[in-house]
């Protein structure tokens, strides 16, 4: 059976099936453009959450980077200078001397040559 036969059979033929085959039409469409638009703002939303999941991860990747860069040879001069220091100071336990430690501070500071380019 088809939508026509079931209206045909199923409305009163006095003029008012025409009007609840119009309110049907109308319902039915403002049925579908709804899920429509549904659809549209799940998808855009879900693009923007992918856009901001991948700006997050090449943030951090530059992060990583400039830690690997920059900080890594830091941190590593200070572990260096650090066990230095502490050496002196078993030495100076166990001669009972009193001798100054010397190190050389290395002052380095960010300059823009010594970043590499963004690419």
């Amino acid at each position: 059976m088809s939508l026509s036969e079931f209206l045909n059979n199923y409305t009163p033929q006095s003029g008012w099936g025409t009007f609840f085959t119009a309110a049907f039409g109308a319902f039915a469409g403002a049925f579908a453009a709804s899920l429509s638009q549904n659809k549209r703002a799940i998808i855009a939303e879900l693009n923007a959450l992918s856009a901001a999941h991948a700006l997050c991860v090449s943030i951090a990747n530059r992060f990583l980077a400039l830690k690997k860069q920059h900080v890594r040879p830091m941190k590593d001069d200070f572990d260096r200078i650090s066990a230095a220091y502490r050496n002196h100071q078993t030495m100076e336990r166990q001669s009972g001397v009193r001798v100054p430690f010397a190190y050389v501070a290395n002052l380095k500071f960010l300059s823009r040559s010594q970043r590499r380019p963004l690419r």
